[in-house]
């Protein structure tokens, strides 16, 4: 009888030892004070939503929730992507797709590993369903942007252009053509919440695509410029696109 009550009670307190972790959590952009809050748990999104204190400037579809422990296999995806750029550089000779891979390669490289983690920072979301409403159980950085007024753009003549609410995908493309060594009427869409699309574009389309505000629409090197081992190439960088935040 002994036996069975210590090892109740010795479970129980190794179960409250493990949830009485402390976590840190910071706050930025459209909230009521930057700084970082400790939780003495680990809390729940809507909890975390609550006590920012966000204000009325925030774009939530920009929104983003970063996580230390993420950071390892993020800064592991740049460091992949930055070699895919060396391959496909070193394979060809075509001047223009080499200047358009080194000041790719410059940007990437100057680019956060963020940690971040794709989850609906909304809070109608996150406190109607339950899948949505996540415990946040390490270091995280969340961040509360104001609406962007661009788009930006990699394998276009421009980098960005204004945002226009009127303006469909078709439209951004006819301003701002593709480079010449991207495939023609395909492009892949990554939107402020990291969602990634393939769409088309033309003048064989008929369809209204808009792209949110500080998307970034990418037009994809062609296969022919990729060697066997840089096949996914376009798809390695738009997941990376993805980890990017609004500031």
């Amino acid at each position: 009888m002994i036996v069975r009550f210590i090892l109740p009670l010795f479970f129980g307190l190794s179960i409250n030892a493990v949830w009485a972790q402390e976590v840190d959590i910071s706050f930025s952009g459209c909230v009521s004070k930057d700084g970082t809050m400790r939780f003495e748990q680990p809390p729940r999104l809507s909890q975390v939503l609550q006590v920012a204190a966000i204000q009325d400037c925030v774009y939530f579809a920009g929104a983003s929730w970063g996580s230390e422990v993420a950071k390892a296999a993020q800064f592991k995806q740049k460091q992949a992507l930055l070699a895919k750029i060396d391959l496909v550089l070193n394979a060809n000779q075509d001047q223009a797709l080499q200047s358009y891979l080194q000041a790719l390669r410059q940007l990437i490289d100057s680019q956060e590993v963020t940690g971040r983690i794709f989850a609906s920072l909304t809070p109608l979301e996150v406190e109607t369903a339950a899948r949505a409403n996540r415990k946040v159980m390490s270091r995280a950085y969340f961040h509360f942007p104001k609406q962007p007024q661009a788009m930006l753009f990699i394998g276009f003549k421009y980098p960005s252009t204004p945002y226009a609410s009127d303006w469909d995908l078709n439209r951004y493309v006819e301003k701002n053509p593709p480079l010449a060594f991207t495939q023609k009427g395909w492009v892949i869409v990554v939107q402020p919440d990291g969602a990634i699309e393939r769409r088309k574009v033309g003048l064989w389309t008929h369809e209204q695509f808009y792209a949110a505000p500080g998307a970034w629409i990418l037009a994809p090197v062609k296969d022919a410029y990729l060697p066997d081992s840089a096949q996914d190439f376009n798809q390695q960088l738009a997941r990376w696109l993805a980890t990017q935040t609004i500031r």
